[in-house]
């Protein structure tokens, strides 16, 4: 045929996947404690974006609807029951 090779998945090509089996081979609880401080930071960078910007993006008519309905139910509950006691 030729003096060509054709290698596949080669770990020069993907340095990523080097990193990830090794990690596999460490034990098991170092393995979960990294794994548990890996997704803990992303969820705090998560948390971190989301400030009023991000919630009125996704805030729907219903969502404004339920806001809207708790603070008059709130200034209901205060004038009939709460004022008496």
């Amino acid at each position: 045929m030729g003096s060509e090779k054709m290698t596949i998945n080669c770990l020069d090509d993907f340095p990523q996947l080097g990193d990830y089996s090794s990690k596999l081979l460490l034990p098991e609880k170092e393995y979960n404690a990294m794994r548990n401080s890996l997704r803990g930071s992303f969820l705090r960078e998560r948390k971190r974006k989301r400030d009023l910007k991000w919630f009125l993006k996704r805030m729907n008519f219903t969502m404004a609807m339920i806001i809207l309905n708790s603070y008059r139910n709130a200034i209901k509950y205060h004038s009939k029951l709460v004022k008496y006691l």
